[in-house]
């Protein structure tokens, strides 16, 4: 398939699908409800936290051992790994921080949507899709849901499948694919 049509074939998509109020209220709320299970689940920065306190005792280890005397090219080689991976921890923990503090609305991924739906079709791309699966039979697209600012952040998705039935998938608990779009018919 020509890059060109392609092009236009994910363009006229993504319009035609996000262009429908119904479609943008229900991934909205979708969005929504990801959004709150996210903030309900700590798990991740409860990991960030437990890895912290580990490295920390780690640190407080070759300190003593600093104190004690026991200098080697080993131990400065391991504080400085471990010195390292607390910076990474607490950027990350920073970054998780954050994203537990900020309360989406409805309306804002709403106006983010129709925002990205009038911009060029380049920026449109570069505000909605994340990626984009070619296969013999049909095309995945994959929506972003966030406008992520940092590569490692986690990305949570939804796509629609160009083809057979128009359903949204997505991998949030409690959200299967037998969720047929309003206002888009198999």
């Amino acid at each position: 398939m020509k890059k060109d049509i392609l092009e236009n074939l994910i363009i006229d998509t993504t319009f035609q699908i996000l262009n429908n109020p119904e479609t943008v209220n229900f991934v909205a709320e979708q969005i929504i409800s990801a959004h709150q299970n996210r903030l309900k689940d700590q798990s991740f920065m409860t990991i960030l936290l437990k890895e912290q306190s580990e490295f920390r005792k780690s640190l407080n280890n070759i300190m003593s051992a600093i104190e004690k005397g026991i200098v080697t090219n080993s131990t400065k080689q391991r504080l400085e790994e471990l010195e390292a991976v607390q910076s990474e921890l607490l950027e990350k923990i920073a970054i998780e921080k954050t994203k537990l503090t900020i309360l989406l609305t409805k309306e804002e991924i709403v106006g983010y949507i129709k925002t990205a739906l009038k911009k060029e079709p380049k920026q449109m791309i570069d505000l909605l899709i994340r990626q984009i699966k070619l296969h013999d039979d049909k095309i995945e697209i994959f929506y972003k849901h966030t406008n992520n600012k940092s590569p490692d952040e986690c990305h949570q998705d939804f796509r629609f499948h160009e083809g057979s039935t128009r359903s949204l998938l997505a991998e949030w608990e409690g959200f299967e694919p037998s969720h047929q779009l309003p206002g888009l018919h198999p």
